[in-house]
């Protein structure tokens, strides 16, 4: 069914990635917010007049001794909302279709991803490297070579 349908249901596909692209990072900044009321998500100590206090039954063992802490949920809602801003800017220039606004919003998002990883506590180590910063410059990556590869194809993004 799907070898006879594919001419019609691989486009859709797409398109289907594309029209969820556009809601996703307004939902996700949206549900950020969830981490400051249950206070996961937070980042490194910082003395930042923005920096928020955490319960002590909240903290980490290792910087329990550290009131207020970088709030990396409000930075990842911050930067979804400008991911948001940005993609529908991009709606009104590139057509929909063919994974374009997907891989804009898989680019962007890894691009904060990335920067975020910075200010974590707790970071999945591997052989020396950051797992979260790696898929997020591989992610960033293979959209880079997705975008190229579209406009090879068409001429055109």
């Amino acid at each position: 069914y799907v070898k006879k349908r594919k001419g019609r249901i691989l486009p859709l596909f797409w398109k289907l990635l594309d029209a969820g692209a556009v809601g996703l990072p307004l939902g996700q900044a949206i549900a950020r917010w969830g981490n400051y009321f249950n206070q996961e998500l937070y980042g490194r100590p910082t003395s930042l007049p923005w920096g928020i206090y955490i319960r002590p039954e909240n903290r980490l063992l290792s910087v329990w001794e550290y009131e207020r802490f970088h709030p990396l949920w409000l930075y990842e809602s911050l930067w979804c909302l400008i991911i948001f801003i940005i993609i529908i800017k991009i709606i009104k220039v590139i057509s929909m279709g063919k994974g374009k606004i997907f891989a804009a919003y898989l680019g962007l998002y890894g691009l904060g991803r990335f920067f975020l990883e910075f200010l974590r506590i707790e970071v999945w180590i591997i052989n020396g490297v950051n797992v979260a910063q790696a898929i997020s410059a591989g992610l960033i990556i293979a959209v880079v070579i997705w975008w190229l590869t579209l406009k090879k194809s068409n001429g055109k993004l």
